[in-house]
């Protein structure tokens, strides 16, 4: 038995394939080659495009919001925020590390929501919602160790409302018509779940284009142990010693290798897969295979071979 799809289902089916292709167009626009001349994989970059795009439209949202409630403070404030991020967007034509440009950007964002949020009532503030969707994004955008760190800035800041509300520090929000207000506070969470709908929607996709796995030929890494590369060497060496006792051993007594070196030599003896790899360590494909070619290249100006290495890590698992 065959069901037909009703036409409700039809449009919106016609609908979110309109807004994908839209999303497709301005994304190459402004991306160019960007993906390609940093080595960054494609969709990635795609998806931290999307979620730009989507926070200009809100932002604009918002303005034009503020600028009915004649909350001119307000509209100042977006006008500046949407500018900024609108002239973020010629960091895709330049080399400069995807990481930095998702900080700048969330750096942009927590500055206009903070002040909104401090000339709208502070902690009593319909906007801050927004200021603690932050750390969300940053997960999506950036890696664990990275995003607790804007868990850590959003926490000080509620901190700071609550603590300034308590003290009477805070001026009453500045929106002077009430009925303007409470009509804001409806509109801001019906705005708060679309936007989560369309960056979980643009998450999935980009998931289900890029589902990569770690490769466990023969040894097995966690995506938590993979996130000790990201510290110093002692740091890893302290986490992974006694998983991987012998290559540590051997890399700790080679003495022409720097730390970085040592970090790399041993991932280079996991045999992860160098698209992860970049992507968990928030670097280019390129900067991967540049750093294995040069730890490669020493240890064979020592005489020693890196397949070496391998086995000395399968030594573990035997």
């Amino acid at each position: 038995m065959s069901f037909k799809m009703k036409p409700s289902s039809k449009i919106k089916e016609k609908t979110k394939k309109q807004i994908q292709r839209l999303y497709e167009f301005v994304c190459t626009k402004i991306l160019n080659d960007y993906h390609k001349i940093n080595g960054y994989q494609k969709e990635y970059v795609q998806f931290v495009c999307k979620v730009l795009i989507t926070t200009i439209s809100f932002s604009l949202v918002f303005e034009l919001g503020f600028i009915v409630m004649h909350f001119t403070e307000g509209v100042v404030v977006m006008t500046i925020m949407i500018t900024l991020l609108c002239l973020s967007i010629f960091l895709f034509r330049t080399k400069t590390k995807l990481t930095l440009i998702n900080n700048i950007h969330l750096s942009i964002c927590g500055a206009g929501i903070f002040t909104n949020t401090l000339l709208t009532g502070g902690i009593l503030s319909p906007i801050l919602p927004w200021l603690i969707v932050l750390p969300f994004i940053a997960s999506f955008l950036l890696k664990n160790i990275y995003s607790w760190v804007w868990v850590c800035i959003t926490v000080l800041l509620i901190s700071f409302f609550s603590y300034a509300n308590y003290f009477n520090l805070i001026e009453l929000n500045r929106i002077k018509d009430l009925s303007y207000f409470k009509l804001f506070y409806i509109v801001n969470i019906f705005l708060l779940l679309v936007f989560a709908i369309l960056i979980n929607l643009s998450w999935n996709l980009f998931y289900k284009k890029d589902k990569k796995s770690i490769k466990k030929d023969p040894i097995f890494i966690t995506d938590e142990e993979l996130d000790y590369f990201l510290i110093n060497w002692n740091f890893l060496k302290s986490k992974l010693f006694y998983k991987f006792q012998s290559v540590i051993n051997f890399l700790d007594n080679q003495d022409y290798l720097t730390e970085h070196d040592k970090k790399y030599a041993l991932l280079d003896s996991l045999k992860i897969d160098s698209d992860l790899l970049a992507d968990k360590l928030n670097v280019s494909k390129r900067t991967v295979e540049t750093n294995f070619y040069r730890v490669r290249k020493k240890l064979k100006h020592h005489k020693i071979d890196y397949s070496f290495l391998k086995s000395l890590t399968s030594n573990n698992y035997t």
